[in-house]
């Protein structure tokens, strides 16, 4: 399916906004009672896995069988990049980098870049503590990393987590912690204990206000093309219609479908208000 750079960007940007609809919702968290200086606070533990679940789908690579192109024609990421530009975020700097549906990017590039340097950096957490291996130690990991590696133990059996191990066992390693790869699936659910519900928890409240700030940012850059392209029809008054006039350049039907979907979404806005964190919570 090869795609042109106008008919791909309306499929990136249907495909973040429906991702980020999908975890950063009131359907998860308690509802809001202000929108600003707050804390998020999940429904309960099994709310809070599926939202670290999601968003490890969200900080993945579309994936290609064999020798295929990946799908929608997108391109490949380059060789030693940013971890950042290993997840859905690469897509996003493409488009806004070269804007398509609007001139106007510097919002939404601006809020990539936040979420993006925040994943590149690293924490430090102190005095994690292994029981099962009877490990002490302070862990500097990047936060793309942990966030990763929790999304699968939450989702997969230890059966299908060896990938993972090998990944726990180098970043002790590059700790100063040398295990081998049985002490690897026994620290398993240790590893998950402090840095999903313990860590991920206090992070949380910033990674859904960067998501839905990209979500917003999305919305606004398709203001100008939803504007343009909205044609109410008032032909029937008891039963109003509308459609959408698509730009000439989105010629393939699967891109005509998302494109529609886009605008519907701007039509009916983010589902989540804009939100700020307490100050308390960027430090974590």
């Amino acid at each position: 399916m090869a795609l042109s750079q106008l008919e791909q960007e309306g499929v990136i940007l249907n495909g973040a906004w429906d991702a980020i609809d999908g975890f950063v919702n009131c359907g998860l968290f308690v509802p809001l009672k202000q929108q600003h200086d707050i804390n998020l606070m999940f429904e309960d533990g099994t709310h809070a896995a599926l939202f670290n679940i999601l968003l490890g789908d969200f900080l993945s690579q579309p994936q290609a069988k064999g020798n295929k192109p990946l799908p929608f024609d997108l391109p490949v990421p380059p060789p030693n990049t940013s971890a950042s530009n290993l997840t859905y975020l690469f897509y996003l700097r493409q488009v806004a980098a070269m804007p398509q549906l609007s001139p106007d990017a510097h919002e939404l590039s601006a809020r990539v870049e936040a979420f993006g340097d925040w994943l590149d950096g690293e924490t430090l957490v102190k005095d994690v503590w292994l029981g099962s291996i009877e490990v002490k130690t302070d862990i500097k990991i990047k936060r793309c990393d942990y966030l990763r590696i929790c999304a699968d133990i939450a989702k997969h059996n230890f059966a299908r987590l060896q990938h993972n191990v090998r990944k726990i066992r180098n970043i002790l390693e590059q700790n100063g912690t040398v295990i081998d790869e049985n002490n690897g699936f026994l620290a398993l659910q240790d590893f998950y204990e402090w840095f999903h519900r313990d860590l991920f928890i206090a992070h949380s409240s910033i990674i859904a206000e960067f998501l839905n700030n990209i979500r917003w940012a999305i919305y606004r850059y398709l203001m100008p093309e939803y504007g343009r392209a909205y044609q109410a029809d008032n032909s029937d008054p008891s039963f109003p219609k509308y459609h959408f006039n698509v730009p000439a350049g989105i010629q393939d039907p699967l891109a005509r479908s998302m494109y529609w979907d886009l605008l519907n979404r701007v039509r009916g806005r983010p589902c989540m208000p804009e939100f700020t964190i307490h100050d308390s919570f960027r430090g974590k």
